[in-house]
């Protein structure tokens, strides 16, 4: 009955399980029946040990060799599209940084700009855009108390 459950499981598992060994608890080889078996190993051979024991007393030991190919490939596609979510993760989080950083930050600093150009040429009656409670409102308040102090300025050497 051994026997033909061991030959039934490896006609089961013939994709994967290269050879099987049983032995008896003084190490004495009870399955295959043949003797050992010359084996050609591949990178993706593995050699599984395991002691057959009730409680703790050991009455065998099993000897495996699968093929892990399968396995392999599977993970190895699994690792590919983890790979993949995380770039296209990474890649949203690069558009929407740009997207903030555009509107948020680069668009208050370039009208900051051009107000700075129209005050260089002279025209200190431009509207400054209100100030937000960040570093750009502070700049924005900064060029507003400049174009006030040069505009006093200005007044006070024409009278």
């Amino acid at each position: 009955a051994l026997y033909s459950m061991f030959e039934y499981s490896a006609a089961i598992h013939k994709n994967t399980w290269r050879y099987i060994e049983l032995y008896d608890s003084e190490k004495k080889l009870l399955y295959p029946i043949s003797g050992r078996k010359k084996l050609k190993t591949k990178d993706t051979t593995i050699k599984i040990e395991y002691s057959l024991e009730e409680e703790t007393e050991e009455f065998g030991h099993l000897v495996l060799y699968t093929d892990w190919s399968k396995t392999k490939e599977t993970e190895l596609k699994d690792i590919r599209e983890i790979n993949l979510f995380s770039l296209l993760i990474f890649g949203l989080f690069a558009v929407v940084s740009f997207l903030f950083q555009t509107k948020w930050v680069y668009k208050p600093i370039l009208a900051l700009k051009e107000i700075t150009l129209q005050f260089s040429s002279g025209n200190y009656d431009i509207k400054i855009p209100a100030a937000t409670n960040d570093e750009i409102g502070l700049l924005t308040n900064s060029v507003e108390k400049m174009r006030d102090k040069i505009q006093n300025n200005i007044n006070k050497l024409i009278e």
